[in-house]
C-alpha cells in the first residue's frame, strides 16, 4: 500500500476517553465503579460463604439400645429404614385428640391379601396391638429387592401358630423356624412378642443369626439414621434417590411452589422425623447432590414459602401460620427443614373447610 493511499490516525480531543466511556475517568466515577465492584465481590462471597460454611445441626436423640441391636440383622445394602414407636405414639396427646377412633380400628390391609388374612385369622390389629415397628428394603439398581419387616406387639400365640402351619414351606435358622406364606413372604415367630416378615428365605435367616454387624458393614445409613432428630417415635432414613423423590413427592403434593421449585429429581438421600405431644414437632433433611444445588433449591423454596405465606390467595389464615412455622437452614449440601406445631395451629387446620 502506497504512502498516499495510508489512512492517517485520528487525532482524538484531549481528555476524550478511547474505550467508549467503559471506565469512568472523573473521581466521583471511579468511586462509583469501585462501590458497585465491591457490592458485586460481596455478593459473591456471601453466596461462597452460605454455601461452604457449615451449619450447627440440632441434637438428635441417640437410637435406642434394643432398636441398635434389632437393625444389626438387616439385609447387607439395605437402603431404606422406617420406624414407628406405635406405643409411643398412641400415649401422645395428639393421638388421644386428633386421630379419630374410626382410624384406629380401622384394618390396615384388605382380607384379599396376606398380612389382611393374617389379622383375621389371629385377630391382630396392627394399629392397637403393635407396639413398635421397623421396615428396611433393598433398593438399588442392579440389585433384587429385598425386604424386611419386624412388628413387636401382643398376638395371640396360639392363634399364630394355627396360621402359620398352613403355609406351604418352611426353614430353620438356628432354634427358630421360619414359613413360607407366599413366593414373596416368609414369616417368623422369634418371641411370643415379636414377628418377623422377610422377601426371601435368606433375609429371614440373617435377621435370625445375623453373620455381619449390619453398622459395620454399612456406610450409607448410619449417617441418615443419625440426622433423623427424633427416634422415640417416627423416623424415615432412605439412602435411595428414587425413594427419596418418591417420598419428597407426596411430602410436598399440596404445596406446588414447593414441589415445582425444590429442585426435588437432585435429590440424593432424605432422613425425615417426627415427634408427637400435644402438638407436632418435625424435622427432614434433604441431602442434595452438591452444595450449589442445596444453596439454589434453598434460595427457591424460601422465596416459594415467603411468597405464599404472604401473598398467596388459595392459602387459608391457618395454612400461612403452618408455613411460617416452618425454618429451613442449609447446611453445605443439605436443606434442614423444622417446624413446631402448636395444639391450637392444629385445632385451627381442623377446623378450617376446604
Amino acid at each position: 500500500m502506497s504512502e498516499e493511499t495510508r489512512t492517517p490516525p485520528e487525532n482524538l480531543p484531549v481528555g476524550s476517553d478511547p474505550m467508549g466511556g467503559l471506565f469512568p475517568q472523573t473521581p466521583a466515577s471511579r468511586i462509583g465503579a469501585f462501590v458497585f465492584v465491591g457490592i458485586v465481590v460481596l455478593f459473591f462471597g456471601w453466596i461462597a460463604l452460605r454455601i461452604n460454611l457449615p451449619q450447627e445441626r440440632p441434637a438428635a436423640e441417640p437410637l435406642p439400645a434394643a432398636m441398635r441391636a434389632r437393625l444389626v440383622g438387616l439385609p447387607l445394602n439395605a437402603n431404606v429404614l422406617v420406624y414407628l414407636g406405635m406405643k409411643e405414639i398412641r400415649a401422645s396427646d395428639f393421638w388421644t385428640t386428633f386421630v379419630p377412633d374410626s382410624v384406629k380400628s380401622q384394618p390396615i390391609f384388605a382380607d384379599t391379601t396376606s398380612l389382611g388374612r393374617f389379622a383375621k385369622a389371629t385377630r391382630y390389629n396392627f394399629v392397637l396391638d403393635t407396639d413398635t415397628a421397623f421396615y428396611a428394603e433393598v433398593n438399588r439398581v442392579g440389585l433384587e429387592n429385598r425386604s424386611l419387616g419386624v412388628l413387636i406387639g401382643r398376638f395371640d400365640e396360639q392363634r399364630v401358630k394355627a396360621f402359620l402351619a398352613s403355609s406351604t414351606d418352611s426353614l430353620r435358622s438356628g432354634d427358630r423356624m421360619a414359613y413360607q406364606i407366599e413366593p414373596r413372604l416368609w414369616m417368623s415367630m422369634v418371641s411370643p412378642t415379636e414377628m418377623v416378615m422377610t422377601s426371601h428365605a435368606d433375609v429371614a435367616s440373617t435377621y435370625l443369626q445375623p453373620q455381619t454387624d449390619f453398622f459395620t458393614a454399612d456406610s450409607v445409613m448410619q449417617p441418615l439414621i443419625d440426622r433423623a432428630q427424633f427416634k422415640s417415635q417416627f423416623w424415615v432414613a432412605l439412602g435411595s434417590a428414587r425413594w427419596a423423590f418418591g417420598a419428597l413427592q407426596g411430602l410436598t403434593t399440596s404445596t406446588q411452589n414447593l414441589s415445582s421449585t425444590g429442585n426435588i429429581r437432585r435429590i440424593e438421600q432424605l432422613a425425615l422425623s417426627a415427634k408427637l405431644t400435644d402438638g407436632v414437632e418435625g424435622q427432614t433433611e434433604w441431602i442434595y447432590e452438591n452444595r450449589t444445588s442445596a444453596f439454589f433449591a434453598g434460595g427457591l423454596i424460601g422465596i416459594a414459602l415467603w411468597v405464599s405465606r404472604n401473598f398467596s390467595g388459595r392459602q387459608t389464615e391457618a395454612q400461612k401460620k403452618l408455613l411460617g412455622a416452618i425454618e429451613l437452614t442449609q447446611n453445605l449440601e443439605s436443606l434442614m427443614f423444622r417446624a413446631s406445631i402448636s395444639k391450637s395451629l392444629l385445632d385451627e387446620l381442623r377446623q378450617t373447610k376446604p
